[in-house]
């Protein structure tokens, strides 16, 4: 999960509003989320050894040692990170004058957001997928 997106240049009234400017969130966020997305993928396949848990809460820059309080849990720890770190983009983005952007600002404002949005819930489509096929194998 790559967020190409960030590249335009949107003007708001008294002031200027750039995606640029949260560059180095989306980068951080995408990919964290990338990385948390992969493991969770991995996990719900039940191929997530304890190795791979190990490294993925223990990693120096990379790590998520929240996640150790989920080890009962780590569906809900996976989509707890996933949101809290989406939820802090989409609350900068919040601050944004949407009533001073142009269409086509407002548009890629909203595409932006969307995407965020549709990352969060990749989590619960997976999550839900997961106990579909449980389902259909247990129960005739």
């Amino acid at each position: 999960v790559r967020m190409g997106i960030v590249q335009g240049q949107v003007s708001g009234e008294g002031g200027k509003f750039s995606l640029v400017d949260y560059r180095d969130d989306l980068d951080k966020t995408s990919d964290s989320i990338s990385k948390l997305k992969t493991a969770y993928d991995k996990f719900l396949k039940g191929d997530l050894d304890d190795s791979d848990l190990f490294k993925l809460i223990y990693d120096k820059d990379n790590g998520f040692p929240e996640l150790a309080n989920y080890i009962g849990n780590l569906e809900e720890g996976f989509k707890a990170i996933a949101d809290s770190q989406i939820d802090t983009v989409l609350d900068k983005l919040a601050d944004v004058d949407i009533d001073g952007l142009s269409e086509s600002d407002l548009e890629s404002y909203n595409r932006l957001k969307n995407y965020l949005e549709s990352i969060k819930n990749s989590f619960d489509d997976a999550s839900a997928a997961q106990e579909r096929l449980y389902t259909s194998a247990h129960c005739p």
